[in-house]
């Protein structure tokens, strides 16, 4: 990679020192554990952490009606509301979501 050859098509390599994981030696095994820990993001998309669910169900936090409850006066419109992940990207999803809250509202 530092050969001159390399250098003339390749772009300088980013520096990748963390200083969170220097104590742990120069590009060691712990150094890029601690590396990967630090930088790594889950591939995932958030959601499903306010559920939305008939009033049978204890786990539910919205109501089919997209109101919280036992909060007056709050809907949750967003990705969290689904009860179990899709399995591809949610935009979609999170579009008809929103535009059904957009009926709710204005019938309420």
């Amino acid at each position: 990679m530092n050969s001159e050859g390399m250098r003339k098509i390749l772009a300088p390599q980013p520096d990748l020192t963390l200083k969170a994981c220097e104590h742990l030696g120069s590009k060691t095994d712990g150094y890029w554990e601690c590396y990967a820990r630090h930088m790594a993001l889950p591939n995932e998309h958030f959601c499903c952490t306010a559920k939305m669910a008939p009033p049978t169900d204890p786990m539910g936090v919205v109501s089919p009606r997209l109101s919280v409850r036992g909060v007056s006066g709050l809907r949750v419109v967003d990705a969290s509301v689904m009860p179990e992940v899709v399995s591809t990207n949610p935009m979609a999803t999170v579009y008809v979501i929103a535009e059904k809250a957009s009926d709710i509202i204005k019938q309420d």
